[in-house]
């Protein structure tokens, strides 16, 4: 669960920002914190899981060998011009990235104390909200039946078709528009992601999001993101 939720989710909506994150100079990993990778890299969830120096120091080179590899595969999407053929593309980046979704969680938690791994997972679902009920482990721990699954899927699909729906076009724009229409997107984005974590913890049973609270721990509050970061 560390990792899957950023490898499979940067496919999902990066193409969109891709143009604004080569302006700026740098690259910023997709979501609203939910991936362990940049969760670990915020100093307020450094100071919660009580990082020393040398974890810090592995977790940044860690971070960093990831941001190589995405850059690649955003170089190869953005030689596409056809909108099909990047779909196809991001569809490939995304299967090989739930392998090595395994591979980082596993460097991950080699890294970490045991009792930061688990603190780290309960920020994470925090994070994450609803959509950590897509995990394996989640689904496993609350006991979500096949029947629950079909209708969280079903969740996923509509609200990735509503997301999808408001970046089309948004390439065609120009840097003025574009600004203009990403911060409105935004707003849409957060309305949608609120209905949709409603519809998700109706789907559960009462004594289901019982456990699901529980697996989140003491409260954390995020800081928001700041241009400097």
């Amino acid at each position: 669960m560390l990792m899957t939720m950023v490898l499979v989710g940067i496919a999902a909506t990066a193409w969109a920002q891709e143009d604004q994150r080569r302006r700026r100079g740098r690259f910023r990993m997709g979501g609203r914190g939910g991936d362990s990778i940049r969760l670990l890299a915020r100093p307020e969830v450094q100071k919660e899981l009580e990082l020393v120096d040398e974890q810090k120091e592995k977790l940044k080179k860690l971070g960093e060998e990831l941001r190589d590899k995405i850059r690649k595969d955003f170089a190869a999407v953005g030689e596409l011009k056809d909108e099909e053929a990047r779909r196809k593309k991001w569809q490939e980046i995304r299967e090989k990235y739930e392998e090595q979704a395994k591979e980082m969680r596993k460097k991950v938690e080699t890294i970490l104390l045991p009792h930061q791994v688990d603190r780290l997972k309960e920020i994470q679902i925090q994070a994450q909200g609803a959509r950590a009920l897509g995990s394996s482990e989640v689904a496993k721990a609350l006991g979500i039946t096949d029947e629950q699954k079909g209708k969280l899927e079903k969740i996923r699909e509509d609200i990735r078709g509503q997301i999808g729906k408001l970046w089309q076009g948004i390439r065609d724009l120009d840097q003025d528009q574009r600004r203009a229409k990403m911060e409105e997107n935004r707003k849409k984005m957060q309305e949608v992601i609120e209905k949709a974590k409603k519809d998700a913890l109706g789907v559960l049973s009462d004594e289901q999001r019982k456990t699901f609270e529980k697996m989140q721990g003491k409260k954390f509050e995020l800081q928001p993101y700041s241009r400097s970061r």
